[in-house]
């Protein structure tokens, strides 16, 4: 099955007006998803040295949100496919609003996640419970 989403969104910048498409592919099943899953949830950091601080290597991912130093995102839709997961998001923060995708990859043991729409990947380490 292949799910192609497309949304188009319209922003206004000064006297501009922006028109964004956004195309998603996903081949083979990915599945449509209400909430983030539990094991993509957590704080994460670059370094494990930062776990317990506020800093611009940190974010956060609930249920139905990515927060992080600078601003949050509200997921709109979540698709997961195996250890992979890929949110659509409208983010704010620094007084602006804009259209956000994010598409990470957890390790087996949950412990790294990937950013996989940096390169070279982004590596974050789960920090633990408070």
């Amino acid at each position: 099955m292949k799910y192609v989403i497309s949304l188009f969104v319209l922003t206004s910048f000064t006297s501009h007006i922006l028109v964004l498409l956004v195309i998603f592919s996903f081949s083979l099943s990915a599945e449509e998803l209400v909430k983030v899953p539990p094991r993509f949830q957590g704080v994460w950091a670059q370094n494990k040295k930062s776990c317990g601080k506020v800093t611009e290597s940190y974010f956060e991912i609930t249920e139905s949100q990515t927060k992080g130093w600078e601003g949050y995102s509200d997921i709109k839709s979540i698709y997961e496919y195996e250890n992979s997961i890929a949110f659509i998001s409208i983010s704010s923060g620094e007084d602006s609003t804009w259209l956000n995708t994010d598409t990470f990859e957890i390790s087996d043991n949950e412990k790294v996640l990937l950013n996989k729409q940096t390169s070279p990947n982004v590596k974050y380490y789960r920090c633990p419970k408070h």
